[in-house]
């Protein structure tokens, strides 16, 4: 556990990824909750380094969490718990900061939707070219942070299958006024289901607007200081960065569709690991109809070449 000297209030609770797979809509949903606290910045990522083990790091942590109440559970998310390999060792990490009793919330989507979300995301950051095929040759993530039984497993082994509540974006969708009861229920806090927003969509990849080449280096530099991050930042209301961001940034492209042996590549690497997702979460039938995720990308490119 961290130093008894400092004074805290952490959190009972992690949002953990995976990225582009709703964990945004799970934090924002459980955020209507008065008795959970966030911190006004998602994705902190803390606990992706050593530095959080020290009492420095340690203080940053705990300040993040500083406005919440007595009463309040506190959570946090970030997708960077789950990005293997690219973040090693995380749930040791939180373990030793904030106990064995933490509880875990993975959120997954199907695997391609994902996998071209991120690439979606990425080239709009100025990250990557339009090609996915192109991008997936020196981006390895695309998949790797596709395959969710992967991902969680060191939780699972950190802090056993009974502390992770894993929540499949398609169903949760569906209604998220029952997945907020379950998530609730999960953390040991009074469902107010009636105060989430059903209609309100949040940072759907596809809405989101693109960096120009010559913003994206200096804009990631002041992004990523703690200054910012954590003084900075939680005095900005949200409208006001929406704002700016329309203002400076381009709207989104339409990127071409992968070719279908790339989808078939894909595919074939998370399969898998899917069915043994199936079997973690206990689920009798399989969590996506590949053969119609294949037969979806097959249409499309179809169509793409009539259009030529």
């Amino acid at each position: 556990m961290a130093s008894a000297s400092i004074v805290m209030k952490l959190p009972s609770f992690l949002i953990v990824g995976a990225m582009k797979a709703g964990t945004t809509t799970v934090f924002e949903d459980l955020q209507t909750q008065p008795q959970i606290f966030f911190p006004v910045h998602k994705e902190p990522h803390n606990l992706c380094f050593d530095t959080v083990l020290g009492d420095a790091g340690l203080a940053r942590y705990v300040r993040l969490f500083r406005r919440a109440r007595p009463d309040q559970l506190c959570g946090e998310a970030s997708t960077g718990y789950t990005k293997l390999p690219v973040y090693q060792g995380v749930p040791e990490r939180a373990r030793q900061v904030l106990g064995p009793n933490l509880r875990i919330i993975y959120s997954v989507r199907e695997p391609v939707a994902r996998s071209l979300s991120h690439h979606l995301h990425l080239h709009l950051a100025g990250e990557a070219s339009a090609d996915f095929e192109e991008t997936l040759q020196h981006r390895s993530e695309l998949i790797d942070f596709s395959r969710y039984a992967m991902q969680i497993d060191p939780w699972i082994e950190t802090f056993g299958r009974q502390r992770i509540h894993i929540v499949q974006l398609e169903r949760y969708a569906d209604d998220r006024r029952e997945g907020l009861r379950e998530l609730c229920t999960f953390l040991g806090v009074e469902p107010q289901a009636e105060l989430v927003q059903e209609s309100k969509v949040f940072r759907a990849a596809k809405d989101k607007r693109r960096i120009p080449s010559w913003l994206a280096g200096p804009l990631q530099k002041v992004t990523s200081n703690h200054w910012y991050r954590y003084t900075l930042r939680p005095l900005i209301p949200d409208n006001a960065i929406t704002r700016l961001k329309k203002t400076l940034f381009k709207p989104p492209p339409q990127l071409p569709p992968p070719r279908p042996a790339v989808i078939d590549q894909i595919v074939d690497t998370v399969r898998d690991d899917a069915e043994r997702l199936r079997q973690i979460m206990g689920r009798d039938e399989p969590l996506w109809n590949f053969d119609a995720v294949r037969a979806k990308y097959v249409r499309t490119d179809q169509r793409a070449e009539a259009a030529v």
